[in-house]
């Protein structure tokens, strides 16, 4: 399954067995199973379900993939309505809504109030899980470059076995793991790892601030991926502004384990670790990018 904004469908499901096209589905617009925004997406642990959160609808859309493969869409959808929940401490941007079970999803947002919560589809309501960033020796000029460079445009999944979460900066290169247990309402911190200092500029004029990459920058993690096992990254070299060519394996206590070198610049990773195999979207000069 791939994800791209580029023409009329966010989502896009192809055979791994010779890379031919299925089904396009999760076309733009505002209808039942449509989406005006999609950063990224989640599968359930037994690969039957797709969850997109669409920030620009407040909305919520679970795909499942058997009725893909047989092209006839079947979705389940609802929207978040943020103004009737948690009153004055809603967060100020809601990033991601990551699937935990089927009515649970965690909810990464960006201000100290409510970093990490969790949403109940059944109960309409969230619960704070998590508050704290790391702040000591980082040099930052206000709350708000803090919760950017360790909420936007970071990569943040969750262990398929529920135990763990992880959240990987761009801005940078920090590794961040928690312990959670939604159901219990208990997330700790449990390790962090500093590659690289976040050294960025400030987008001119957002509200709230908006951290960018600058010519001091040193780029972090474009992507991850978690298994139960390990955690694979595509991480920028120090010396290297273009996309990454290598990918940086790592165990759940951040203890790096094996770098694989590639032969071509990737933006995107999944494994499967049963058939030993690893996806790839590497950019192409003719095609733009190539599984």
């Amino acid at each position: 399954i791939v994800m791209d904004d580029v023409d009329s469908h966010f989502l896009h499901l192809y055979n791994t067995v010779d890379g031919s096209l299925i089904q396009n589905f999760a076309r733009k617009g505002q209808g039942p199973g449509e989406l005006l925004s999609a950063e990224r997406f989640h599968l359930s642990v037994d690969k039957k379900k797709l969850s997109v959160y669409d920030i620009m609808s407040n909305k919520i859309v679970t795909y499942k993939i058997d009725s893909i493969l047989l092209g006839k869409m079947v979705c389940e959808e609802f929207r978040v309505e943020y103004g009737k929940l948690l009153d004055n401490k809603m967060p100020t941007i809601v990033y991601d809504m990551i699937p935990y079970n089927d009515s649970l999803y965690i909810v990464k947002a960006n201000n100290d109030n409510m970093r990490y919560g969790l949403f109940s589809s059944k109960n309409d309501d969230i619960s704070i899980l998590y508050t704290s960033y790391i702040m000591d020796g980082f040099d930052y000029n206000s709350k708000d470059e803090v919760w950017s460079v360790f909420s936007s445009n970071t990569s943040t999944f969750i262990k398929p076995d529920r135990t763990r979460l992880v959240n990987a900066t761009k801005i940078g290169a920090i590794l961040e793991i928690f312990d959670i247990n939604a159901e219990e309402l208990n997330m700790s911190s449990r390790h962090n790892m500093f590659l690289y200092e976040p050294i960025y500029g400030i987008a001119e004029g957002a509200k709230p601030v908006f951290v960018v990459s600058n010519e001091n920058t040193l780029l972090g993690f474009e992507n991850i991926y978690v298994t139960d096992n390990y955690i694979y990254a595509l991480l920028y070299d120090s010396d290297v502004k273009m996309y990454p060519k290598s990918i940086s394996i790592f165990d759940w206590d951040c203890k790096p384990i094996k770098k694989i070198y590639l032969d071509k610049s990737v933006r995107k990773l999944c494994v499967d670790e049963v058939n030993r195999k690893i996806y790839l979207l590497a950019i192409s000069e003719e095609n733009g990018y190539e599984l």
